[in-house]
């Protein structure tokens, strides 16, 4: 099971990768063409901008997943391993709570900019507002994987410390 959350994180990782390296590329194009040939491409800025926000939320999840984001512990550190735990899953069911949220209005924002289309390119909107819910399941799935943990540290302790 581990294996496939492993795979999502490294197929996340590859797109980030890709909409990085895109950015650079076209953010130096932007800047050739504005003071090397003094004709600056249009087109440029606002997709790196849509590529940035992608980047966000793709890397929020991954992120997240590790453990990276803020967190106080000031209260788990102070309980038991068995209601450390609880609390963790009680944390993570909160956030899926929050991501469900996310998910359902971030599906209503993409469906509201559907007829919205990008200055430059001309591109629907709600491909980039498909960021949001998008975002929103690679954190649910990642929360899954985490409650799952927390259980398995449950069973494998058999509720008691060590």
């Amino acid at each position: 099971m581990r294996q496939v959350f492993s795979i999502i994180e490294k197929v996340i990782i590859a797109l980030l990768v890709v909409a990085l390296t895109l950015m650079v590329v076209f953010i130096f194009s932007q800047v050739f063409a504005r003071f090397v040939l003094n004709k600056p491409l249009s087109w440029t800025e606002e997709l790196s901008r849509h590529l940035m926000i992608w980047m966000v939320f793709l890397a929020t999840a991954v992120g997240y997943r590790h453990g990276a984001h803020l967190f106080i512990d000031l209260l788990p550190s102070k309980l038991s391993k068995k209601g450390k735990m609880v609390l963790l899953i009680i944390f993570d069911s909160i956030i899926i709570y929050f991501l469900t949220i996310m998910f359902v209005y971030g599906l209503e924002l993409v469906e509201k900019t559907s007829f919205q289309y990008s200055a430059a390119l001309q591109y629907k909107m709600s491909y980039v507002y498909m960021s949001l819910p998008a975002g929103a399941i690679f954190m649910f799935i990642f929360s899954i994987e985490k409650i799952l943990e927390h259980l398995g540290l449950l069973k494998e302790r058999g509720g008691q410390e060590k």
